[in-house]
């Protein structure tokens, strides 16, 4: 409380005269004051409880705004957790400056990020209304002076306080990449997607939680939730097979380190006049038609079953998780439903085998069984640091050798070369980087640089299949340097859904 209350006493000062303006006025002499704006903004704390405090406002009507900060020192563990930012929308700005703390008013705030290596980027995405506008605050809890990168897609930051150091210019050579997406969870993968009134799942001892979205048919509505599992004989389940209902602060809250039973907005209770207790029920009035996330769980090592239905909205599932999801995966050919089950209308690449320039008789695929489908080649590109694309990769022998390769450019940056990678997952690997796991601690196999031989210059990785099964390959980069990609795979054909990723 004394934190937030200094970071109020704070911003107060700075946002005196803001009034009912659009764009953040502050108390620095007009004469004085240089207008800074664009998509990054860099800036110093080096106080505790220091906040800088920006305008923001979307680029399209009702899209998706991304913020990420990067924070130095990186290398000090002191800092972590006390340094961040909040969004706030012109409601809350208005109850903060009447003293409320800013974390409940936030529509967003900073999570680490996923894939960080070094643990000092914490990132937010929000669907803005209309095009704003916002003011995100930036703070600084900590006893260390810090200097910080604030970067924003789908958006402009604004400093018109002389807050920041310096804007910085977007890189140039490639235009910024934005993906359409219609909840705030994790990436696309290709396992599978599916989505309807009903879903229905299992949940083991090795993968305790699935995630839906919940997406209301009806604004500012009551949407209800009726959920069924199985077994009933096992009384250690009664109590620990459940679910929470979240809206994007409290998935973020979690990734933080919050309780779900303290920030859930609804779970499943008893069902009135069942006389079985594994009949569960929970509503609650949806702000808006903005999605919501559900977190199906199991706590116990004894697996389970389980059947949820909306009234009120649509599920869906676009990880893999759930039967329905399972049953439309990509797993024979063009004809698969895959396609037409989809949550996203994104094209798969390509859809039949026949297309890929690897012939399927030539690698020894078993006609007699499903044929995978795909291609052998995938290319793709990177704006900024932190992005990811998947891929599904099938082999094409089964309990063969994949080989997969991946060509970089710019080739000669060393920058590039130590922070472009990629990952191979297996699908249980894949449920646990869904449940929030780290993908260095799961992947199967990773691309190591090559300095001779057939591969040199590539990022080589190869591994032994466990017949046709389906894996995951996630490309990642960990650096700001604008960069392209190719790549290859020798022994498996591979599809994608992110939009990102091409056919070379």
């Amino acid at each position: 409380m004394i934190i937030k209350s200094m970071i109020w006493l704070c911003g107060l000062f700075t946002l005196l005269l803001l009034g009912t303006s659009t764009t953040p006025l502050y108390a620095a002499p007009i004469s004085q004051i240089v207008t800074v704006e664009g998509p990054v903004l860099r800036g110093e704390l080096p106080y505790q409880y220091n906040a800088h405090y920006f305008g923001l406002s979307a680029n399209v009507s009702d899209g998706v705004v991304t913020l990420t900060l990067v924070y130095d020192p990186q290398d000090n563990p002191n800092l972590k957790g006390f340094v961040n930012f909040y969004v706030l929308d012109q409601d809350g700005l208005r109850r903060f400056m009447a003293g409320a703390d800013p974390e409940p008013l936030a529509i967003a705030g900073g999570a680490a990020l996923q894939f960080d290596p070094i643990g000092n980027k914490m990132g937010a995405a929000f669907r803005a209304s209309g095009h704003g506008p916002y003011t995100v605050i930036v703070y600084n809890n900590s006893l260390l002076p810090v200097t910080y990168t604030l970067t924003v897609k789908g958006g402009i930051l604004v400093d018109n306080a002389n807050q920041t150091l310096a804007s910085a210019a977007q890189p140039s050579g490639l235009e910024p990449i934005t993906t359409p997406t219609t909840v705030a969870v994790e990436p696309l993968n290709p396992l599978g997607s599916a989505s309807g009134q009903r879903l229905t799942g299992s949940l083991s001892n090795t993968i305790g939680r699935h995630y839906l979205a919940a997406v209301p048919s009806i604004r500012d509505g009551t949407i209800l939730f009726n959920f069924h599992y199985d077994p009933l004989d096992q009384p250690a389940l009664h109590g620990n097979v459940n679910f929470w209902v979240l809206d994007q602060a409290g998935l973020n809250a979690i990734i933080r380190g919050d309780k779900p039973r303290d920030v859930n907005l609804a779970t499943g209770f008893p069902a009135p006049f069942s006389p079985f207790p594994n009949d569960l029920q929970a509503n609650f009035n949806a702000s808006g038609k903005e999605p919501y996330i559900v977190v199906i769980y199991n706590q116990t090592s004894i697996p389970a079953s389980y059947d949820l239905l909306i009234d009120g909205g649509m599920l869906y599932d676009r990880y893999g998780q759930t039967a329905e999801a399972k049953a439309a995966a990509p797993a024979t050919n063009a004809g698969d439903s895959q396609i037409s089950n989809s949550v996203t209308t994104q094209p798969l690449i390509p859809i039949t085998a026949a297309s890929s320039t690897t012939s399927l008789a030539s690698v020894g695929v078993d006609t007699t069984t499903a044929t995978p489908f795909g291609v052998s080649q995938l290319a793709g590109n990177f704006q900024s640091s932190y992005q990811y694309h998947y891929a599904a990769l099938w082999p094409t022998t089964r309990n063969g050798t994949v080989v997969l390769s991946l060509t970089f450019d710019p080739s000669d940056s060393k920058t590039v070369r130590e922070n472009l990678n990629f990952w191979v997952l297996t699908e249980e690997g894949l449920q646990q980087v869904i449940n929030g796991a780290p993908p260095a601690a799961y992947n199967i196999a990773t691309g190591a640089y090559q300095e001779f031989g057939p591969y040199k210059g590539k990022l080589y990785a190869a591994f032994t299949a466990s017949g046709y099964g389906k894996y995951t390959i996630i490309v990642f980069t960990n650096t700001d340097t604008p960069a392209r990609y190719l790549l290859n795979a020798n022994g498996g054909l591979m599809a994608t859904e992110d939009v990102n990723v091409t056919l070379p």
